[in-house]
């Protein structure tokens, strides 16, 4: 009379076959030391930019470095975070506005994000010289118009960004163009 009892040896013969069935042939490339090819896609490294590499003469005289990464401007009215992956999302509290490096918001490659609160209201506010003509995407959460434009001071070719909106690039002719921006005033629209 046969037995219902498998033998060891059977049952790590039939997890082989089903390992092999299913093609999980890692644990035996393990064991012999071989590599698999990796089907996963790996995104570029970043490349790290801190206080030090951004501002390589020094920090403007209204700025102050509050770690490796962040400083903040205009006496704390605008906020530079260097070296982040981020999105539209990292501006969503009201009242400010923000401007990425790249386009989509950062959310494809690492780069500085700038922040705008209600302190840098109503004047035209420079981009930090090492920011300056780089930016790519941009979001205002204010319940006002802002401007950015191609020059220092407001100068040059301005764009309105109306209140509560976003462009996830900017286009080609104006991408990298930045220099200034400015937030109007409750009575004030593009």
């Amino acid at each position: 009379m046969q037995s219902s009892h498998s033998s060891p040896r059977s049952v790590a013969w039939l997890i082989g076959a089903v390992f092999v069935i299913l093609g999980l042939s890692g644990i035996s490339s393990a064991a012999t030391g071989a590599s698999e090819p990796s089907t996963e896609e790996t995104a570029p490294p970043a490349v790290e930019t801190t206080v030090a590499t951004a501002f390589p003469d020094g920090l403007p005289e209204d700025a102050v470095a509050v770690d490796k990464d962040t400083v903040l401007l205009e006496g704390g009215a605008v906020t530079l975070e260097l070296s982040v992956l981020s999105g539209a999302e990292d501006c969503a509290v009201a009242g400010k506005l923000c401007f990425w490096e790249h386009s989509n918001f950062n959310e494809n490659q690492a780069g500085w994000f700038l922040i705008y609160g209600e302190g840098a209201c109503c004047q035209w506010v420079d981009t930090p010289a090492a920011q300056a003509n780089e930016m790519s995407s941009w979001r205002n959460r204010r319940s006002n118009d802002s401007k950015w434009a191609h020059g220092t001071n407001g100068n040059g070719t301005q764009h309105c960004m109306d209140s509560n909106s976003r462009d996830s690039y900017v286009g080609d002719a104006n991408n990298d163009q930045m220099q200034s921006s400015r937030l109007l005033g409750v009575d004030s629209a593009c």
